[in-house]
C-alpha cells in the first residue's frame, strides 16, 4: 500500500463502528479501501500501486480521463485538481521501506478503526501462508507502523478472517476459519499482538468465508460458510455474573442442551467473559458456500434485520423472465453481495424440481391419482395434483416415501397406496402407505380418502433408525406411549401433521415416509428393473447378468410376498418388462439382443394382447403381432436417431378404428408421437416432435392410463437431464396430432 496525497480530499467524518474493508481483485490497480458499511475510505487514506481508482468522479472539470485516471467516488467537488504523477513521484513510491512488503501472496486482508492514545486510527491483519500480520495506519498523517507477525492458529492454512469487536473488550477479537474444519477466535491484551482464546467445532470440511453482523443487545452473531455446504450461527454473548457462568459451564449436564464455548477477552478493567453457543445450522446447498454476507441495515429501520444469505458457486443465473438459464460454459463461476442499502431489487421465486442427480424410472400410479419416481439421489418421490381453487390445479411433489442408502434404479405401483422398488442392492423393497400420508394426500388433492385411511393397516407413519436402511412403521400406540411417557425416542422422528398444501423439504424428508412392507430375496445381482401386472397382483424383477445363470425373472405375489416363479430364458441382463394389457402375456427384452413372451405371466404392452412394440438402438420400431404359427413381425419404421424410450396408448380417432399412439424417447432428448393403424398394418405419415424436448437422453416414457372416451392423454417422461416431464396430448377426428 502506498501513500498518495490528493489536493481535492475532502473532509469526512469517520463513521462510529464501522472500519475499512480492503480488497483486492488480483491486480495492482484494483486494490481498493472502502468503509466497512459501503461508503469510501477518505482520499487522505486512500493509497493505489497505480493511480487508477476504480469509481467515476462526478465533477465536470475533472481532469483524470485526460491523463488515463479514474477518480475516486468521493471527488464530488465543482472542480478536481487530480494530475498524473510525476516520475519523481513514482520513483519515491518505489523507494518506500521494505517494512511495509509482504514476503508472499495476500490472499486475505480485514480492517476495522481502533482508538490509541485519543485517536482514532485503522487496525489491517493481512494474512499470508504461514504468517499473519498486523499493521496500524494513521488516517491524518498517512503513516503506516508495522505491529506483529504471528503463525497462524494450530498451524491450519487460514481461508477466511474476520475482525470484530467485543463489547467491553479493550481491542477487536479476530476469527479465523481454516483448512482444519475449525473457527479460531483470538484475542489481544495489546493492538496487533493476537493469542488463541476459543476454537468452535462443528464443520465437516473447509471454513470458507466468515461475515459478522452486530445485534442491538450487543450480542454478536458470527455467519460461518463452509466446503460442507452448510452455514452455521454462531452467538458471542458477554456473561455478566457468575450465575450466568455456570449456568453455561453446566449446559448439557443436567438437560439436553447445547453447551457453550467460554473464552474471556481483556478489558480496560478487569477481563469480560465471552460465551460463544451454536445459534443455528443452515442446510441446503449441495456443494461448498464460498461467500455469506448479512444483510446491510435499512436506512429507515435502525435495527439490522436478521437476514444471513449464503452464496454458493453457482454456474446458471436465472434469467428475470424466469423462463431461461445460461448455459454453464458462458458463466463460469458466479458469486454475490448485498446491495450498500439491504434493500432488494428483484426477488426470484423458487420453483418446484423433481430429482437433482440422474433420473431412472417413473410410474403412473394404477389409479391414476399420483406419479412416483425414482432416481440416482436415493430417493422416490411422489408427484399429484394440487388443488389450490376450484380452478387451479398445480402438480407439485407431495410425498417422498423412500430415502434410501443406494441408488434407486427401478420402481412399480402394485395397486393404490402400494409399489416395490429396486436399488443397486440385491433386494426388493415393498411399501404401503401410512394413515397420516393418506390423510394429507387427500387434503392436498381435494380427493374423499376416508375408506383408504379406514383399511390402512400400515400404522400412522415411518421412521428410518440410525444406521438403518428399512423404514420402520409408526403405530398409534407407539406415539401413545411416547406422550404418556412425556420423552420421545431418539430415532423417532415422525410427528403426525396436518397438511393442506404441499409439504416443505423438511416434511418430506421426516413425515412423508412409507412403512416398508416387505424385503423379497432371490436375486444374486443388483437390481436392473421391475413391472407389475395391472391389478399389482403379481411383480416380475430382474438383476444384472453376465450369464444365463442370473439372467432369470423372477414373480412374486405382493399379497403375501412370496415367491411364484423363475423364468429362464435369456443370456444376459434383462433389460425391461411389461404385461400385456390382459396380464396374460409377459415381455422382456435383454441385451443379449432378444425378446421373449412369456405366457400368463415388453418393452412396453400394446392396446390389447395380441401385439408389443420394440424399439432398439440402431434406430428402428418393429411391431409384433401374434398369429397362428407364432410371433411375427408386422410393421417396422426407422427413427432419426437411436431409440431409447417407447410407450402406446390407445387414442380415440373417429377416422381410424383401432388407432394406437406411439411414442419415442430419443438419444438426444427428443420424443416423437406418431400413430399405428391396426387395420392397415402400417405406421402413419405424420409425425410430431414435442416442443419442450429433454437436454439429454430419453430414460422412460409412460402414457396416463387410457380413461374411457377422452381424446386427451397424458405422457409422462424422464431423462438424464434430472427432469420429470408430463405432456397433455390432444388426438383430433383426422389422422393430425395436435401438440397440447
Amino acid at each position: 500500500i502506498w501513500k498518495r496525497s490528493l489536493e481535492c480530499a475532502p473532509e469526512i467524518p469517520s463513521p462510529s463502528g464501522f472500519g475499512w474493508v480492503i480488497e483486492q481483485c488480483g491486480k495492482e490497480e484494483n486494490i481498493k479501501i472502502d468503509w466497512m458499511d459501503g461508503q469510501p475510505a477518505p482520499l487522505a487514506v486512500l493509497e493505489l500501486l497505480a493511480f487508477k481508482c476504480v469509481c467515476a468522479c462526478e465533477a465536470p472539470d475533472c481532469q483524470c480521463n485526460a491523463h488515463g485516471l479514474r477518480c475516486s467516488e468521493m471527488c464530488r467537488l465543482k472542480t478536481c485538481s487530480n494530475q498524473a504523477p510525476t516520475e519523481q513521484e513514482e520513483e519515491t513510491m518505489i523507494d518506500e521501506p521494505d517494512d511495509y512488503n509482504h514476503e508472499d501472496s495476500v490472499p486475505l486482508a480485514d480492517a476495522t478503526l481502533v482508538v490509541q492514545d485519543g485517536e482514532e486510527k485503522i487496525l489491517i491483519v493481512t494474512v499470508m501462508p504461514e504468517v499473519i500480520t498486523s499493521w496500524l495506519v494513521c488516517p491524518v498523517s498517512g503513516k503506516f507502523e508495522h505491529l506483529y507477525d504471528f503463525a497462524p492458529p494450530g498451524k491450519t492454512f487460514v481461508m477466511s478472517l474476520r475482525l470484530f469487536e467485543v463489547k467491553g473488550a479493550r481491542y477487536p477479537a479476530l476469527a479465523c476459519g481454516g483448512h482444519d474444519c475449525r473457527i479460531h477466535v483470538l484475542t489481544s491484551s495489546k493492538i496487533g499482538q493476537y493469542y488463541p482464546a476459543a476454537v468452535l467445532n462443528g464443520h465437516e470440511d473447509w471454513v470458507m468465508t466468515l461475515d459478522l453482523m452486530k445485534e442491538d443487545d450487543g450480542d454478536i452473531l458470527l455467519a460461518s460458510g463452509s466446503k460442507d455446504a452448510s452455514v452455521r450461527l454462531w452467538r458471542f454473548s458477554t456473561i455478566k455474573n457468575n450465575e450466568h457462568l455456570q449456568e453455561c459451564v453446566n449446559a448439557g449436564k443436567e438437560e439436553l442442551r447445547l453447551k457453550s464455548v467460554i473464552f474471556k477477552a481483556p478489558s480496560t478493567a478487569s477481563d469480560i467473559t465471552i460465551s460463544v453457543l451454536l445459534d443455528a445450522i443452515l442446510a441446503g446447498h449441495e456443494g461448498l458456500v464460498s461467500r455469506v454476507y448479512w444483510a446491510r441495515p435499512i436506512k429507515e429501520v435502525h435495527t439490522n434485520p436478521i437476514n444471513c444469505s449464503p452464496a454458493p458457486r453457482p454456474k446458471t443465473v436465472p434469467s428475470s423472465s424466469g423462463s431461461q438459464k445460461v448455459d454453464p460454459a458462458a458463466v463460469e463461476e458466479y458469486g454475490w453481495k448485498w446491495l450498500d442499502s439491504g434493500k432488494l431489487v428483484a426477488t426470484w421465486k423458487a420453483f418446484i424440481a423433481v430429482c437433482l442427480v440422474l433420473m431412472v424410472y417413473k410410474f403412473w400410479d394404477a389409479t391414476i391419482r399420483y406419479l412416483l419416481s425414482t432416481s440416482k439421489d436415493q430417493t422416490t418421490r411422489m408427484h399429484a395434483p394440487w388443488k389450490k381453487s376450484e380452478s387451479e390445479i398445480v402438480w407439485h411433489e407431495v410425498g417422498r416415501p423412500q430415502v434410501h442408502g443406494h441408488d434407486l434404479v427401478c420402481i412399480s405401483t402394485l395397486g393404490k397406496y402400494k409399489f416395490a422398488s429396486g436399488a443397486e442392492e440385491k433386494v426388493v423393497r415393498g411399501f404401503i402407505a401410512p394413515a397420516n400420508f393418506i390423510r394429507n394426500f387427500g387434503q392436498i388433492c381435494g380427493i374423499n380418502v376416508a375408506e383408504d385411511i379406514e383399511k390402512c393397516e400400515a400404522g400412522e407413519g415411518a421412521s428410518v433408525p440410525s444406521l438403518g436402511l428399512s423404514n420402520k412403521a409408526v403405530m398409534v400406540a407407539d406415539l401413545q406411549e411416547e406422550q404418556e411417557e412425556g420423552q420421545e425416542e431418539v430415532h423417532t422422528y415422525f410427528k403426525p401433521l396436518t397438511l393442506f398444501a404441499p409439504p416443505t423439504e423438511d416434511q418430506l424428508m421426516q413425515n412423508t415416509l412409507w412403512p416398508e412392507a416387505a424385503k423379497l430375496y432371490g436375486h444374486g445381482n443388483d437390481l436392473i428393473t421391475l413391472a407389475a401386472t395391472s391389478d399389482g397382483a403379481i411383480l416380475a424383477s430382474s438383476c444384472r447378468a453376465a450369464n444365463n445363470m442370473d439372467a432369470y425373472i423372477i414373480l412374486w405375489d405382493t399379497t403375501t410376498w412370496h415367491k411364484i416363479d423363475a423364468l429362464v430364458k435369456h443370456r444376459l441382463t434383462v433389460t425391461q418388462m411389461a404385461f400385456s394389457f390382459d396380464d396374460k402375456y409377459l415381455l422382456s427384452v435383454s441385451r443379449d439382443r432378444t425378446w421373449t413372451v412369456f405366457k400368463k405371466d415388453s418393452a412396453e404392452n400394446f392396446a390389447d394382447s395380441h401385439h408389443f412394440i420394440t424399439a432398439s438402438r440402431d434406430k428402428t420400431i418393429a411391431l409384433w403381432g401374434q398369429t397362428e404359427t407364432g410371433w411375427v413381425r408386422q410393421a417396422l419404421v426407422t427413427e432419426s436417431n437411436e431409440v431409447t424410450a417407447v410407450a402406446v396408448t390407445k387414442c380415440l380417432d373417429t377416422d381410424t378404428d383401432g388407432c394406437v399412439l406411439l411414442a419415442t424417447g430419443l438419444v438426444d432428448g427428443n420424443i416423437h408421437l406418431r400413430k399405428y393403424l391396426t387395420e392397415e398394418r402400417k405406421f402413419g405419415d405424420n409425425i410430431l416432435e414435442i416442443c419442450h424436448k429433454h437436454h439429454s437422453m430419453v430414460r422412460r416414457l409412460q402414457f396416463k392410463p387410457f380413461q374411457g372416451s377422452a381424446d386427451t392423454v397424458v405422457l409422462a417422461s424422464c431423462a438424464d437431464d434430472k427432469r420429470v416431464h408430463l405432456c397433455q396430448i390432444k388426438t383430433k377426428i383426422s389422422s393430425q396430432l395436435v401438440d397440447g
